[in-house]
């Protein structure tokens, strides 16, 4: 098949990939990606069936030259090396074929294969790859409280660690806002986010993230913005920006706890700011200062939620908390 170029991408990727193209053989090409695994690695053929290693979720098949196939297991921090053959740069060539760039480094979507995600690890003598299995079909189930919250417009940020299900989370709530009829844009860099039978905008900006959050709220009146992955200052201050102007926000981002949240410094601003705030006689008198650091503003974010421990989580309040405890913590030092 053609291999089609949607950006441009790192020079030794791309270099890679056009010689990955030029050495695999007519004969060697497929046009569909789990019956070329299933066939060259027959173990992966009910993993890919089933999206299951035993009864445990698989969220990544690894494919590292001159080893077995190993998989990483869904929520949790080991893998599983399977039965099979040394992986082939061949195989890893063939792979190349049938896949498409994205707007990410080394990241790549797969024809035919909504959801699926591969990525290259480069190594020093070419690159190793990872497949993240798609979860289009899973339905994540929320607590009435994150319900609540997005049917009453409120910012919501999903967190936990790399694998534990935030982009099928994503996935689901565009299933609720498509059947509550609103007009939502997805920004979507990876084609992880093409959920079949929804009508939701998906949109796959030029640029970065934040250059694509803004201009969905400039060019297309949209009431909600769905996105995976805020990394960046720049994504942090386009989400500010684009809840000012009253846009409805649902997006990830890696974390393992709310605390992790509230400390990250590339989220203060989001998390509403800090400053000092003098205080009145007696409470000087109880707590030994004359300032306290108190939120400068409400948080963007109205909610978090932990998507492995189902928990809704008051930002506002888990900021506050934390603030007072850090000032208690000091005084009695």
């Amino acid at each position: 098949m053609e291999f089609v170029f949607s950006c441009s991408n790192s020079p030794a990727t791309v270099s890679y990939i056009e010689m990955a193209k030029k050495s695999i053989d007519d004969a060697r090409r497929c046009t569909d990606f789990t019956q070329f695994l299933g066939t060259a690695f027959p173990e992966l053929g009910e993993i890919l069936e089933t999206g299951k290693f035993g009864n445990a979720f698989v969220s990544d098949i690894v494919l590292d030259e001159s080893k077995p196939v190993r998989v990483h297991l869904f929520t949790e921090p080991k893998y599983e090396y399977l039965d099979t053959r040394p992986v082939e740069r061949d195989d890893i060539d063939a792979i190349m074929t049938m896949c498409e760039m994205t707007r990410c480094a080394n990241r790549f979507r797969i024809v035919g294969h909504n959801g699926y995600r591969l990525s290259l690890l480069p190594t020093l003598d070419g690159f190793n790859m990872t497949v993240r299995l798609s979860r289009v079909d899973l339905v994540h189930e929320f607590p009435k409280s994150f319900l609540t919250g997005l049917d009453k417009g409120k910012n919501i940020l999903i967190f936990g660690a790399p694998g534990t299900g935030k982009t099928t989370c994503l996935r689901s709530v565009m299933r609720l806002i498509d059947d509550r009829r609103l007009n939502c844009v997805v920004i979507d860099q990876s084609d992880e986010l093409n959920v079949p039978g929804t009508n939701v905008r998906l949109f796959y900006p030029e640029k970065s993230l934040s250059n694509g959050i803004l201009e969905a709220v400039r060019n297309h009146t949209p009431s909600a913005i769905i996105m995976d992955e805020i990394v960046t200052k720049d994504d942090v201050a386009a989400v500010m920006n684009s809840s000012d102007r009253g846009v409805q926000i649902v997006a990830t981002t890696h974390a393992n706890t709310i605390e992790h949240i509230i400390e990250n410094p590339i989220f203060i601003a989001m998390n509403g700011g800090r400053r000092e705030a003098a205080v009145g006689d007696e409470a000087m008198r109880k707590s030994g200062n004359k300032f306290l650091v108190e939120r400068r503003t409400a948080p963007t974010f109205d909610i978090v939620y932990d998507v492995r421990k189902k928990k809704v989580y008051d930002l506002a309040k888990h900021i506050d908390a934390a603030l007072q405890s850090s000032e208690n913590g000091q005084n009695s030092q």
